[in-house]
């Protein structure tokens, strides 16, 4: 804002800090644990991950967020997974049932803080698995073990705000000064927009 950037919110997301040890403490996420230990999955991690085993990552992860979600998200691909496994550029966890991959997250620990940018689970398994529930609780350890404010993304709002994770708006920071104004003035408008009403009907739904 200093140096000129005009703020145009963006998103709900939400945020934890995994130092706050009260919401380790709580029953949910007492109940959370249990769940994730008694559904008979083994949670694995990068070192644990197979070459071939990537294309099956890589289908949950599209079935999630490329089929269910939007084709605007992220379309990584296997070149992209293999670098990212043999380099660690992100940290990836994966639930394994009889020799077979259900669910899967990867995330990136950056300056105390921890986000997922990858994240799937084979839908086609019957919801009473709580596949989204168990990943998540597996997040939740990964960021209270490292100590980390984990960063949620936006979504499944009811799911997080019972966990006690903390809401705001995410916002795009634009410089648009050099443009002509015939230029600047979509920004205006969507600053306009976004800034009043969307900000009410991101936090409402």
């Amino acid at each position: 804002q200093k140096i000129g950037f005009n703020y145009v919110a963006s998103r709900q997301i939400f945020f934890l800090n995994a130092n706050d040890s009260s919401f380790f403490e709580s029953r949910l996420f007492k109940s959370d644990l249990k769940l994730l230990k008694n559904s008979g999955y083994e949670v694995i991690d990068s070192k644990e991950i197979k070459e071939e085993d990537i294309p099956r990552l890589l289908k949950l992860y599209r079935d999630l967020y490329i089929g269910k979600y939007s084709t605007l998200n992220p379309q990584f691909n296997e070149e992209y997974l293999h670098l990212a496994l043999k380099h660690h550029v992100l940290h990836f966890k994966a639930l394994k049932k009889e020799g077979r991959i259900d669910g899967v997250i990867a995330y990136v620990e950056c300056s105390g803080k921890m986000y997922c940018p990858f994240f799937g689970y084979d839908r086609d398994l019957p919801k009473e698995n709580s596949l989204y529930r168990i990943l998540s609780t597996v997040l939740m350890c990964e960021a209270h073990e490292r100590k980390l404010f984990f960063h949620q993304s936006s979504g499944a709002s009811m799911f997080k705000k019972m966990r006690k994770a903390q809401d705001c708006i995410e916002y795009h920071a634009i410089y648009n000064k050099h443009l002509k104004i015939s230029r600047r003035i979509p920004w205006i408008m969507l600053r306009s927009l976004y800034n009043t009403i969307g900000k009410i009907y991101m936090k409402r739904y």
